[in-house]
């Protein structure tokens, strides 16, 4: 762009209106006699931008014509007398709200990334809300056919912003996304996009928009718990005063963190020296100078400085002091291996007030009640049609949001409720489904694939979180179900107990436990995924097991396929005949079999799974308590529910144990009890199985197979 069409546009902006001062010294935006044409003028520059440089729309975002010109004009218009204003507003909001296309060049994107972030701020005002739901309001309020179609394509616009508006980052420091969802519960939006949840199968205008419906609700609870909603309408002051200040230690303690680890930074100094502040075990501090360059050994009174490492960057390349070697040769130095992202870290943010929370668990409430059955019965349909509106995206938003409101309902009944039956699904009963189910499972396979399949490390980990969600929404289904079972009445019993029967029939889901765990790679997993698959493992798992206490024979649905032999022939017409019938000859059969429960859980007793799940024992601070709840049981079957502790005698597992065995910390935490517990039993079956078997010590040394396990358990 040229410094006259810089000018001109400029001219068409500042047309749109200026702030005065009133008498009161206030700024106060007036809008232009032209305001209109400027619209539609600004609208025809962005008509003829560059598709990939973008010099019109990069012009107007750094110009936050959003914030200064835009928000402010459509605050001060009136249903009926500025409709077309609103409408060419509504428009250009969109274009400049919206992310930035693939398509445009990296650095342009950043900015328009950045720029974007910073309009936020703009919407945290009330004026703008309020508008937009006197024209979301009135429009429903008419019947579908005294519409006009200007009306539903603004109240399609509107919708289309609060998706473009909740999407965005807050600037660091502020809470803009907090004060936006409580205008939007004090204009009463959404109650409106509760109205149209509501309405999707009878109204048009709904029923048309009940993708941007779901992706709204997705995001106005990306950053919640369903527990913390939950506590927010339940905890009294104290409470509340408690977790503020548990969450300020917090945040002073992460600050602390900082200021210490700024202490190690590298600086350089005049001549082209380098100094380097260490921090050393015994708590001085020694100043290491080396020349830009060099490979020296860095020492301290102490000795050198073992299992510390510092990584820096410095004139483009990394310095490394690791294991008391300090260099800046940038060729010697290895590549850091990164591992995968965890989406929902970078989704997370400072949690919300009380009273956020209290608005967005009224929401829940009143989701759960009035539209989650239609809503998502609605995009169920279309998921289950391929409709070409449906988007991998809107797939991935419908089993966050149905996994979100299974576990907020799940947990809403207190235990006075469970213990006396009051356990109800009528509000859930669409995505508590046999077919839901299978729809779960092959999604979970197909991201797993997906993952797999490519090698740009963004892809990998996009379609990692979505595996993740998949395999949240299938562990929530079942926990579910197994709840229906416990607490419900004599009906939702008989209900559960069918849909546990289809799941066991199939039992294909058990297998895919296996397989997960074994594919685990911290390089391409995220750090959510291995708790989650190991929960998921544990709750299949505690499935199968009742139902083959409940049941002497359980009957399963074993795959095979059966080729026949095709018998030689001359004639044409019989080949042809032949040719056609090749498919049924391949087709695949399914028979049925009895369940051995014992046989399926010897696939976990392999090397791989145990590694996996040592990884966790080594994390058992961090891991939670029902994380290593699931651990201490699935070890506990293998070890003992098969019969196979052998597996267990390696160098590398009795580490692990005595690490923890060890810790003083947690002796008398009775969270830890059950895992330390386990591996006092562990450690005392190796000493036995030792006393018996001298070379056990030597075997240890290497990997064991279960028919070496067996061996060792026997003293051989």
């Amino acid at each position: 762009m040229d410094e006259r069409q810089e000018n001109n546009l400029f001219a068409v902006v500042t047309g749109l209106g200026a702030y005065k001062m009133t008498p009161e010294a206030v700024k106060e935006f007036t809008r232009g006699e032209e305001a209109l044409e400027c619209l539609q003028e600004i609208k025809k520059y962005l008509r003829l931008d560059h598709p990939e440089t973008a010099p019109i729309l990069s012009r107007l975002a750094d110009w936050n014509i959003v914030k200064s010109h835009l928000v402010p004009l459509i605050s001060r218009c009136q249903r009926g007398e500025d409709d077309k204003l609103v409408y060419n507003c509504l428009q250009l909001l969109n274009l400049l709200t919206l992310a930035p296309s693939p398509i445009l060049q990296a650095d342009v994107i950043n900015q328009l990334t950045m720029n974007i972030q910073r309009s936020k701020d703009a919407f945290t005002g009330s004026a703008i809300w309020s508008v937009l739901a006197d024209y979301m309001g009135e429009t429903l309020a008419e019947t579908p056919k005294k519409r006009e179609k200007r009306d539903e394509k603004t109240v399609e616009m509107i919708t289309a912003l609060m998706r473009n508006v909740l999407s965005m980052a807050d600037m660091p420091g502020l809470s803009s996304h907090d004060t936006i969802i409580k205008h939007l519960a004090d204009t009463h939006i959404l109650d409106i996009l509760l109205l149209m949840g509501n309405n999707v199968a009878e109204d048009s205008l709904a029923g048309s928009h009940n993708l941007f419906l779901l992706e709204v609700t997705f995001l106005l609870l990306q950053y919640q718990k369903p527990e913390s909603l939950l506590d927010a309408m339940t905890v009294d002051k104290r409470v509340v005063n408690e977790r503020a200040r548990a969450m300020k230690e917090k945040e002073d303690e992460t600050k602390k963190k900082d200021r210490q680890t700024a202490q190690l930074a590298s600086r350089r100094a005049r001549m082209g020296s380098m100094y380097t502040m260490v921090t050393k075990v015994t708590g001085k501090d020694a100043v290491n100078h080396t020349t830009v360059g060099a490979d020296l050994t860095a020492t301290t009174s102490a000795g050198s400085l073992k299992n510390r490492t510092l990584k820096h960057t410095f004139l483009g390349g990394y310095n490394q002091l690791h294991h008391g070697t300090i260099t800046s040769d940038s060729a010697k130095v290895a590549k850091l291996k990164t591992k995968a992202r965890d989406y929902e870290f970078a989704q997370t943010q400072k949690e919300s007030s009380t009273e956020i929370r209290k608005r967005l668990g009224a929401y829940c409430n009143e989701f759960i009640q009035n539209c989650h059955n239609t809503l998502m019965n609605s995009i169920w349909r279309d998921i289950r049609a391929q409709r070409d509106n449906v988007l991998e995206t809107d797939t991935f938003n419908f089993m966050w949001v149905m996994h979100f409101f299974l576990v907020y309902h799940r947990k809403s009944f207190s235990k006075k409720d469970l213990t006396d039956k009051k356990f109800s699904v009528a509000e859930l009963g669409v995505v508590i489904d046999t077919s839901m189910y299978k729809f779960l499972l092959e999604k979970l396979n197909e991201f797993a694939a997906n993952v797999r399949a490519h090698k740009d490390n963004k892809t990998k980990d996009l379609w990692g979180w979505r595996h993740t969600i998949a395999m949240r929404a299938l562990h929530e289904q079942i926990q579910y179900i197994t709840c229906m079972e416990k607490y419900g009445s004599q009906d939702l019993i008989d209900a559960a107990s069918s849909l546990k029967q289809n799941i066991i029939y199939e039992h294909q889901l058990i297998h895919d436990c296996v397989a997960m765990i074994k594919a685990y790679n911290p390089k391409i997993h995220a750090s959510t995924f291995l708790s989650e698959v190991v929960g998921l493992t544990h709750t299949v798992i505690r499935l199968f097991e009742t139902c083959v206490e409940d049941q002497k024979q359980v009957y399963v649905k074993r795959k095979s396929r059966k080729k026949q032999q095709k018998a030689a022939s001359t004639d044409g017409a019989t080949m042809a005949q032949e040719e056609d019938e090749e498919d049924s000859h391949n087709a695949q059969v399914y028979n049925e079999l009895v369940f051995d429960f014992k046989k399926e859980l010897l696939e976990f007793c392999h090397p791989k799974v145990i590694n996996v799940y040592l990884l966790l024992v080594e994390s058992y601070k961090t891991n939670g308590v029902m994380v290593n709840h699931y651990v201490t049981k699935m070890l506990h079957r293998i070890a003992v529910g098969c019969d196979l502790k052998g597996l267990f005698y390696r160098l590398s597992v009795l580490k692990t144990m005595n690490m923890v065995l060890s810790d003083g910390s947690i002796k008398k935490d009775k969270e830890f009890n059950e895992l330390r517990g386990f591996l006092k039993f562990l450690v005392a079956s190796y000493r036995m199985a030792l006393e018996k078997n001298p070379f056990l010590g030597l075997e240890a040394l290497f990997e064991s197979t279960r028919r070496h396990a067996m061996l060792f358990d026997m003293g051989k």
